[in-house]
């Protein structure tokens, strides 16, 4: 079909942390954008799992357009930690670890002041280690502005006086990998917003917005100000040469159907022997979608949602690249569109990032069609 820069579909990927190229923060997450339509699939997680044919799914959740889609993402990688004296067990200077795996809570930073005025902490790290750092208070002093000049002993007094810089402390423990990146703070009028945060005002019933103007000094009790680093996909990258209307009449058509989200997503025996739906992940359901339009018909390698049992989000992006490159050979005016408001990721830092690593971004280089000799991988039935 001929190529129209109104014909357009925005493939969002959040990489997953098993991705040795473009390593991302937890199990990956795709969505697509085309002109009337936002296809992004969640499970429920207000809701218990349920059985479906068999297989564990919890109910499906649709995703109203990309900033839900990234907020959600940062409230799941959010690393929302409270902070706390130091337990008793031994000299912070002699931990025993294997000991303390029992004591040491996650989402807890524990902290003690030292004589030469440095804060010891120790923490449960996202690689599940028991971590015993130390800051050094003077630096961080130098950088907050309020910052008391504590000394050792920290007492539970002295621990209310360190609490407002809790989200400082835990900057530096995140730049180490000590802790997960804090993804919002609570702010009041007279905050000042910090580079990457974007100031939203929030509802008790949930219901959010942008807040453009200044914090009320007089806040009233249904509302809550945050200041917020929405987790923007790594990666998002516009395709031309699919048939558009077909990929959202696709969704129009497998969204009533959709009974549950699984993490495995939809194969060939859900697809076409089950009567009532089939379950289905955001890859997997993604595929089917692209598939509509011709996606997989475009690839020599012929990989769809029929033969996959596990598509990634990282194995997906892969397929698109193998795509991009050959819209770009075919069509290289283009590689000038842009779609307004959206930030699409240049193309090269896909292909440049795997290269690295030895391995290439382009699905339709791979020896065995569908099968990746390092992370990540696509499961193939």
């Amino acid at each position: 079909m001929p190529i129209n820069k109104d014909n357009y579909v925005i493939i969002n990927v959040w990489t997953s942390k098993g991705n040795k190229a473009i390593p991302g923060a937890n199990v990956g997450h795709v969505s697509l954008t085309t002109p009337n339509r936002y296809i992004s699939l969640w499970p429920n997680n207000g809701d218990s799992y349920k059985k479906f044919a068999g297989v564990s799914v919890r109910p499906p959740a649709f995703q109203r357009d990309y900033e839900q889609d990234c907020m959600d993402e940062m409230w799941s990688e959010n690393g929302d930690y409270e902070i706390c004296l130091m337990p008793e067990l031994a000299d912070v200077k002699d931990y025993d670890y294997s000991a303390t795996k029992k004591v040491i809570e996650p989402h807890k930073l524990y902290v003690a002041l030292l004589a030469d005025g440095s804060l010891q902490y120790v923490v449960s790290a996202p690689s599940r280690k028991i971590i015993n750092g130390n800051i050094d208070l003077a630096t961080l002093r130098r950088m907050r502005l309020g910052l008391p000049d504590l000394k050792a002993p920290l007492t539970a007094e002295k621990l209310l006086q360190l609490e407002p810089f809790l989200f400082d402390i835990l900057e530096i423990t995140a730049a180490r990998h000590h802790t997960k990146e804090v993804l919002n703070r609570r702010v009041h009028h007279g905050s000042v917003l910090r580079e990457g945060e974007t100031l939203y005002r929030f509802e008790n019933n949930g219901g959010y917005m942008i807040w453009r103007d200044a914090i009320p000094a007089d806040v009233e009790d249904k509302y809550s100000f945050l200041a917020i680093r929405l987790v923007q996909a790594n990666f998002r990258i516009a395709l031309y040469s699919l048939n558009v209307t077909a990929i959202e009449d696709t969704f129009d058509r497998l969204k009533p159907q959709i009974p549950g989200w699984s993490m495995a997503g939809s194969n060939l025996l859900s697809q076409t022997f089950w009567q009532k739906g089939t379950v289905e992940n955001c890859a997997s359901l993604a595929l089917r979608c692209l598939d509509g339009g011709g996606f997989s018909g475009e690839l020599r390698s012929k990989l769809s949602s029929k033969t996959s049992s596990a598509v990634s989000p990282d194995d997906l992006l892969r397929r698109v690249v193998a795509l991009k490159e050959r819209e770009l050979n075919d069509h290289p005016a283009t590689a000038a569109w842009i779609i307004e408001n959206v930030n699409e990721s240049p193309f090269q830092n896909v292909k440049d990032a795997y290269s690295r690593i030895g391995l290439s971004a382009n699905a339709e280089e791979d020896i065995f069609p569908g099968v990746v000799p390092s992370s990540p991988s696509c499961i193939m039935l």
